[in-house]
């Protein structure tokens, strides 16, 4: 994907009745962003009940090439109401998707130069 330094992230998070997200959280080259997380308490007018959890665009700042990875999760709370007793319903449930990739400048994607050059040092 090519951005121009602002990319309009569409974010879109479904889930079943029973269970819920409090927490949204857009990674930027693994990394948090503090800008970029969004949670029930401090964004309620970004979460809705039903099915459809989450739906905003959100506008991520990139001022060099990077990958994206959004999460979805339920910190405070549990899976007690599908799970009932069982050792599974004190899960909290998470969703991410893989990496997508943003070229920045035009020049193709180019990785974190860090991750590079450890990876280089450790196949040495």
């Amino acid at each position: 994907m090519r951005s121009s330094g602002v990319l309009p992230l569409k974010v879109k998070v479904q889930c079943t009745d029973w269970i819920d997200i409090d927490r949204v959280q857009i990674l930027v080259n693994g990394r948090k962003e503090p800008s970029l997380n969004f949670t029930r308490a401090t964004h309620p007018h970004m979460f809705k009940d039903g099915v459809v959890k989450f739906d905003q665009t959100i506008p991520v700042k990139l001022g060099k090439d990077a990958h994206l990875i959004v999460v979805a999760l339920l910190e405070n709370g549990d899976l007690k109401t599908g799970y009932g007793t069982s050792g599974q319903a004190k899960l909290r449930p998470m969703a991410y998707h893989t990496p997508f990739y943003v070229d920045v400048d035009g020049h193709a994607f180019r990785p974190m130069g860090i991750i590079w050059v450890m990876m280089f040092r450790w196949r040495r």
